[in-house]
Formats: structure tokens, C-alpha cells, sequence
């Protein structure tokens, strides 16, 4: 199984929670994606030890290289999903949008806790 973290299971982890590192040992491959990589950072921004928590931040995505970029065909997912979430009345966060595309993109698994990226079509999600 290869797998994209989303920021919602990566953030226990940052905090010393060990359930990502269990759930890590049944995967072939894990990800990150530079929006993930994004949120961690402005996160860790906002902490009362912006250096430190940036530190941590940094050797956690070091686990997982490449982080994925997001291009042209991100883009055109980006846009398939937004068109059909914003039809179904069910839009979500626009950070959001980009992992799931860029989950779809490479077809990885999304590992998650938030329950929004289950309305999108062709998007394997799985609750972590």
C-alpha cells in the first residue's frame, strides 16, 4: 500500500503521539505533498518556538522524500474536485483540494482524520 499523509495524522505524531509510526509499519511507501509540508510549516510558525518546532517539522518530511510538488495535471484534478464539491454543496478547505489531488494524481491511499475527503469520487481514503 502506498499512502499520502495528510496533515491531520502527521501533527499527533509532531506531538510525541507513536500511532502514525504503527500505522507506517504496514505500508510499502509513504508520502508527503508540498500543501502538507505547507500547513506543517505555517503550524510550526505559530508555535511558541517557531525554530524548534521548524526543526522537528523538517527532519519529520526528511523521512518521506521526495515531498510531491503539485503541476499542471494537480491542477486539472484540483479543479475536477473543487467543480464537484462546489455542485454537491459540500466544499472543503482549499489546502484540502490540492491533497486530494495530488493523492489522486499519483494514486496513493489517503491516510486522514478528517472525515470531508470521503465525498470525493475516485479518492481512496483511509481514517487514520
Amino acid at each position: 500500500m502506498r499512502v499520502l499523509l495528510d496533515t491531520s495524522v502527521i501533527v499527533p505524531a509532531l506531538r510525541g503521539q507513536q500511532t502514525l509510526w504503527e500505522r507506517l509499519q504496514d505500508v510499502e511507501s509513504a508520502y508527503l505533498c508540498v500543501p502538507v509540508l505547507a500547513e506543517l510549516l505555517t503550524g510550526a510558525l505559530r508555535a511558541s518556538n517557531p525554530p524548534e518546532a521548524i526543526a522537528a517539522v523538517r527532519q519529520f518530511a526528511s523521512r518521506f522524500p521526495p515531498v510531491l510538488p503539485c503541476d499542471e495535471q494537480t491542477a486539472a484534478l484540483y479543479a475536477e474536485i473543487e467543480s464537484h464539491l462546489r455542485q454537491q454543496g459540500t466544499p472543503i478547505p482549499v489546502n484540502d483540494l490540492w491533497i486530494a489531488a495530488v493523492a489522486r494524481q499519483h494514486h496513493l491511499l489517503l491516510a486522514t482524520r478528517d472525515a470531508h475527503y470521503e465525498r470525493i469520487p475516485q479518492l481512496q481514503v483511509e481514517v487514520w
